[in-house]
């Protein structure tokens, strides 16, 4: 399934404050676009070539916006009442003048804010692919809230993997942690994991708040839920932090990182039971 963000809200007031010229559309370099895109956990950064070509590798952040169907998904976009005209947009293609067309195209619709990588044949970084895009779990460096380093190896060995998403202000999640806490046996007999996933432990600026950290390690020595607590990352926060909208919620994933449900509220001792022998029989084909 192709990427559809449609101009994600930025949050980064001050993103194109360094080395930019005041005069729009401008053209971005590489190293600028570089800095961004590692500095920030959103983009409206639109992709305008095929999705076939998308999908085989593209910037990290980038959305799809073909150029033949630019003009098709901005329509949709100010049909469902986007008004944010001057919201940062940069675009890139094949060439400069895929990437100044569709320039046009966006000036026309009133967008006033734009910029441009002249060619993605000038991009430095690495590509995404959009199978890695969808492995949410599979690419991350973090802390635990012991201050352990984590990455995406955890989920080594695993068929399937429960993440937690929880946060220390709700008692709804503390009480599933004591649930998942009583889960463990079951769930490690069966080849499954148990991760929690902070989302209250870092704000904007990513650092994480060590009051909190102190609380949650409280909670989760008094529920029992004593496995292993990552502390967002941007990758995670992005990809699975950012997409929650009710704690707790929870991600079962497979060994890549890949999401095979994703379960919204708390859940009892018996429905989690139930929820892993499902994820199990449908990441080994039973049905």
């Amino acid at each position: 399934m192709k990427k559809r963000l449609l101009f994600l809200a930025m949050v980064f007031c001050l993103i194109f404050s360094k080395g930019v010229s005041e005069s729009l559309p401008y053209a971005i370099s590489p190293q600028d676009l570089s800095e961004l895109v590692d500095h920030s956990m959103y983009l409206n950064l639109f992709d305008l070539r095929s999705g076939d070509d998308f999908d085989a590798g593209h910037i990290p952040l980038a959305s799809s916006f073909p150029l033949k169907e630019l003009k098709t998904m901005i329509r949709v976009a100010l049909d469902s009442g986007y008004t944010s005209m001057t919201s940062p947009i940069i675009v890139y293609g094949e060439s400069l003048q895929e990437s100044l067309d569709a320039i046009d195209i966006l000036q026309e619709f009133g967008f006033t804010n734009l910029s441009y990588l002249e060619s993605i044949s000038l991009w430095q970084g690495t590509l995404i692919s959009m199978d890695e895009e969808t492995q949410v779990m599979g690419h991350f460096h973090t802390n635990d809230i012991q201050g352990n380093e984590q990455d995406g190896s955890i989920l080594t060995g695993y068929q399937v993997t429960v993440v937690n998403v929880w946060a220390t202000y709700s008692s709804a999640c503390a009480h599933e942690l004591e649930e998942l806490g009583k889960l463990k046996s079951y769930a490690r007999d069966r080849g499954v994991q148990i991760v929690g996933l902070l989302s209250d432990a870092v704000g904007v600026s990513m650092e994480p708040d060590q009051d909190i950290l102190e609380n949650a390690r409280q909670i989760v020595d008094e529920t029992g839920a004593d496995f292993v607590h990552l502390v967002p990352s941007k990758e995670l926060y992005r990809k699975i932090v950012g997409q929650v909208t009710v704690v707790p919620t929870t991600f079962i994933v497979d060994e890549t990182g890949a999401v095979i449900q994703i379960v919204v509220g708390p859940q009892s001792y018996d429905q989690w039971k139930a929820l892993i022998d499902n994820a199990i029989d449908e990441t080994y084909g039973i049905y």
